[in-house]
C-alpha cells in the first residue's frame, strides 16, 4: 500500500471515529503516522494498539480503586 493510500485510510478513519464524537488520543495518532510513514507494518499498528488499550483499561481500573 502506497503512503498516499496509508493516509487516506488513516484520516479516514480518525475522521469517522471524531464524526462519532470520540477524541482520538495522542498515542494513537504517533502511530498511526508511524504506519503512514511505513515506519511500522499494519500488523504493528494494530498490536500497538491494542497494547494502548490495554494499558489504558488497567489505568483506568488502577483509578478506580484509588477513589
Amino acid at each position: 500500500m502506497s503512503k498516499i493510500k496509508r493516509k487516506t485510510a488513516s484520516d479516514a478513519a480518525l475522521a469517522s471515529v471524531e464524526m462519532e464524537g470520540f477524541t482520538v488520543p495522542r498515542d494513537v495518532r504517533v502511530n498511526a503516522e508511524k504506519f503512514i510513514n511505513g515506519e511500522i507494518s499494519f500488523p504493528e499498528l494494530i498490536s500497538n494498539l491494542y497494547e494502548q488499550a490495554r494499558l489504558n483499561i488497567e489505568k483506568d481500573e488502577m483509578v478506580r480503586e484509588i477513589k
